[in-house]
């Protein structure tokens, strides 16, 4: 196996990977639009005033259906970038609000597409820039 192939996935598993992924945003979206209250206590971990709360679930929201948008219609290693940043960060933040440490266990699947995607999208770029360095745009 070629370097520069050691991530490649076929169009159909990225498929799969995208439309569970995506998913997963959507669905966490419309909980945060609509003030899921077992959330509250994340962000009041943080800090956070009530007022604040609401508008910043609302925004959180808002970005997991753009996300969830964005892996359907035009995905890319930087949205893939966010989705690994931010289901680790709500991983990690469970335990941390007194929640058990399987919440990170738990959230492995979703991680595992997200890594995935990502890793595949970096690879295909570097395939892809090697391609041009030698003067052929033929990535297959």
């Amino acid at each position: 196996m070629k370097p520069a192939e050691r991530y490649h996935l076929s169009p159909l598993m990225q498929w799969v990977l995208r439309i569970g992924l995506a998913s997963t945003f959507a669905g966490h979206g419309y909980y945060a639009i609509n003030q899921h209250p077992g959330w509250t206590v994340y962000l009041d971990w943080l800090q956070f005033t009530p007022t604040s709360t609401g508008t910043l679930l609302f925004v959180i929201g808002i970005l997991d259906v753009l996300v969830a948008c964005f892996l359907i219609i035009r995905p890319n290693r930087y949205v893939y970038a966010w989705a690994v940043f931010w289901i680790l960060s709500i991983s990690i933040v469970r335990p941390l609000t007194g929640e058990s440490v399987f919440e990170i266990i738990k959230r492995g699947g979703y991680l595992a597409c997200a890594v995935a995607l990502w890793l595949s999208a970096i690879d295909n770029r570097n395939v892809v820039s090697q391609n041009s360095l030698k003067g052929n745009t033929n990535t297959n």
